[in-house]
């Protein structure tokens, strides 16, 4: 399992005494989804301004349209709703949402979890 993932779920464990599933499958988290489970925990490549390519972490909210809309622990919260957060190599242009919310389209977020050897805890 992805380390990163892995340290969340023992941090879940240790808090709420229970972290979820862990999977490496795109198909549970669209399942999940679908299902209408959130926080979502996914590691997935990531690519910070000033920063080298890294394990990231985003929890996914909910979905709206063709749109995944996630929390992004290292977002911009000074950005106002609709504003578009430039791309990198790593990531494409995403949209603020909200404070520490961003969005992508659902593809994108499934291309990256597929190329980069996604990993996720899917709640209970």
């Amino acid at each position: 399992m992805d380390p990163l993932l892995e340290e969340t779920r023992h941090l879940l464990t240790a808090t709420l005494g229970q972290a979820g599933r862990a999977t490496e499958k795109w198909e549970d988290v669209s399942q999940a989804l679908q299902a209408g489970k959130t926080d979502i925990v996914l590691s997935l490549p990531w690519e910070h301004p000033g920063e080298a390519p890294q394990r990231h972490q985003i929890v996914l909210s909910r979905r709206e349209g063709d749109r995944l809309v996630y929390y992004n622990p290292k977002g911009h919260a000074k950005l106002p709703v609709g504003a578009t957060l430039p791309g990198n190599k790593t990531v494409p242009e995403r949209r603020v949402e909200g404070t520490g919310l961003e969005s992508l389209p659902e593809f994108v977020i499934r291309d990256l979890f597929i190329k980069g050897a996604g990993a996720a805890l899917i709640p209970d």
